[in-house]
C-alpha cells in the first residue's frame, strides 16, 4: 500500500495596512512588501544606470555637432556643416551595398574591398617573413 501525502503550497506574502509604532515594526511591514514592487524597482534602477551611462556621451555628442554645425554655416567656412554631409551622404550611409556599374558600388562594398586587399597583404608579409625569418 502507497501512502500520498500532499504538500499544501505556501502562500506568499501580502503587504498589511499596519500603522508601525516603531522601526523594527515598520522593517516588518517593509519586509512583508510584494515581488512586483521589488522587480519594478530593480527594473527602474537598471533603467537609471542605463541613462547614467549612455546619456553623458550622447550629450557631449550632440553639443559637438551644434558647434560643428554653427562653426560650418558661416559663408568663408572650408568644412561641410553635419546637415549638408547627411543630405548628400545619406544614401551611401543607410544602403551601403548596392551595385548600380563597375564604379558605382556603396560604401560597404568599398570598404570590404580595401580589407580584403589588406588581408592578401599582410597574408602575403607574414608568408615572406616567416620564410626568410626561418
Amino acid at each position: 500500500m502507497t501512502l500520498t501525502v500532499l504538500k499544501a503550497r505556501p502562500s506568499p506574502p501580502t503587504a498589511v495596512a499596519v500603522r508601525p509604532t516603531s522601526q523594527t515594526e515598520a522593517a516588518k511591514v517593509v519586509a512583508l512588501a510584494p515581488q512586483k514592487t521589488v522587480l519594478k524597482d530593480k527594473i527602474a534602477s537598471g533603467a537609471q544606470e542605463v541613462l547614467a551611462v549612455l546619456l553623458p556621451p550622447l550629450i557631449v555628442i550632440a553639443v559637438l555637432l551644434l558647434i560643428w554645425e554653427v562653426a560650418a554655416s558661416g559663408p568663408k567656412s572650408s568644412l561641410p556643416s553635419p546637415s549638408r554631409i547627411w543630405t548628400e551622404a545619406r544614401d551611401l550611409i543607410t544602403d551601403p551595398f548596392f551595385v548600380n556599374g563597375s564604379q558605382d558600388i556603396g560604401l560597404g562594398w568599398r570598404v570590404l574591398t580595401s580589407l580584403q586587399r589588406v588581408a592578401i597583404g599582410f597574408g602575403l608579409a607574414a608568408v615572406v617573413g616567416v620564410l626568410l625569418g626561418a
